[in-house]
């Protein structure tokens, strides 16, 4: 660690703040609209599914950006939309100012601020790679040391107003700002493009086959990144329905970011001579084991939620740091933003499907006359979804992992 460049750390720092506000609104959100805003569960996962939509749309356009303005400067655009966004959503009094501030600028901030990080990291590291799995090991953990934070904090306020807790994500966006515009310019990162040159990479990329696949890959991490969006919605209520009001949730939350932060950069250093996609296959197949014991054990939900969030954990920390290494492998120059979105698609755009569908699917399962048995039953259904990932990637992979992919990432 120690060769790592002081200006990374920096950019952990960073991620550790933004994580904090991001996961602390995120964890909350069902929570504060039904409480606070009176909206019924269906319509509050709606909510959280429409600000998914409106993250993955953000997403389309904040490549390119971040391709043109630079990593330093898309950061301290994330940092200023995300300090308009989340004090308007902590001042909201109807469902739409909610609405207005989630979607006209958190979507933004959010759809910016990681790949601008994995980015800025690659760029640090441009000539070392066996550092550079370790510094995006690194990364993540310290994405996971924020949501960690942020889930000790959501469970500490459970029973009190939480209006008066989402002013804290709003008050370290000023932290974040702070961070974002003390960063160094990178001297190894392609200068702004100009119009010209952004339009004519455009059309290369059109033009190659890799970006496509690279797309295609992207959708199928949908059913593997669904579980992470079942933790924030179905499993709070999940766990409300078990133990009331006074359930422990946060707690149980906090177990995945724990092994996430001890876990993540031994697992990334041990692994840095394994292939990339096969890392991905193997851990998402972890991911999708994980809902079993919810499944099954119906009549110890607090056993059940432990061992669901350790084997999510361990599948996590095996592919999800992969993921950035992985687009960025691949992303001609000058497109590393653009790629590294593109692969970070599904963990937005999966908020949308979830959202939409879990107030469903818990309401279809676990209604008032409907027994522990059943009500367990609805994960089979989340695993049913997530098995798909690691399914697909190992059908598709003389597609999606060719020659010409095989080049880029070796």
């Amino acid at each position: 660690m120690r060769q790592l460049p002081a200006a990374f750390w920096l950019l952990c720092t960073l991620n550790v703040v933004d994580s904090f506000a991001y996961f602390a609104t995120r964890l909350n959100l069902v929570l504060f609209a039904t409480r606070e805003l009176a909206l019924e569960l269906e319509s509050a996962t709606t909510l959280y599914g429409v600000w998914g939509t409106a993250c993955g749309l953000a997403a389309f356009v904040a490549g390119p950006i971040i391709d043109r303005v630079g990593t330093r400067f898309a950061l301290i655009g994330s940092a200023s939309l995300a300090l308009v966004g989340r004090f308007g959503f902590a001042c909201a009094s109807e469902p739409w100012h909610a609405a207005f501030a989630l979607i006209a600028c958190q979507s933004l901030a959010i759809a910016l601020s990681m790949p601008a990080l994995a980015v800025a990291t690659r760029a640090l590291l441009i000539d070392d790679a066996a550092s550079r799995r370790l510094a995006f090991s690194l990364l993540y953990s310290a994405m996971n040391v924020g949501s960690l934070l942020a889930g000790v904090a959501s469970d500490a306020n459970r029973l009190a107003e939480l209006r008066p807790f989402m002013f804290v994500p709003a008050a370290l966006s000023f932290v974040q700002l702070a961070l974002a515009a003390s960063l160094p310019e990178l001297e190894s990162e392609q200068a702004p493009a100009t119009t010209t040159t952004t339009t004519l990479g455009w059309r290369e990329l059109l033009r190659d086959g890799v970006f496509y696949k690279l797309a295609v890959f992207a959708l199928i991490l949908l059913g593997s990144t669904s579980v992470y969006s079942h933790v924030d919605t179905t499993l709070v209520e999940y766990l409300e329905r078990a133990e009331g009001e006074s359930a422990h949730y946060g707690l149980v939350y906090a177990i995945n970011p724990l092994l996430v932060v001890a876990l993540a950069a031994p697992i990334g250093e041990r692994t840095h001579a394994y292939d990339l996609y096969w890392l991905i296959v193997v851990g998402t197949t972890l991911t999708a084991l994980a809902p079993l014991p919810l499944a099954v054990s119906a009549s110890t939900p607090y056993a059940s939620s432990v061992a669901f969030m350790v084997a999510l954990s361990l599948g996590e920390c095996v592919y999800s740091p992969r993921l950035p290494e992985y687009a960025l492998a691949l992303a001609p120059r000058g497109a590393e933003g653009t790629y590294t979105t593109l692969a970070s698609l599904p963990r937005v755009l999966v908020k949308s499907l979830v959202g939409a569908s879990s107030g469903a699917l818990y309401e279809a399962y676990c209604d008032a006359d409907a027994s522990a048995t059943r009500c367990a039953s609805l994960w089979f259904v989340v695993m049913a979804g997530a098995a798909a990932t690691p399914l697909l990637l190992l059908t598709l992979k003389r597609v999606l992992y060719s020659a010409d992919v095989r080049q880029r990432t070796n």
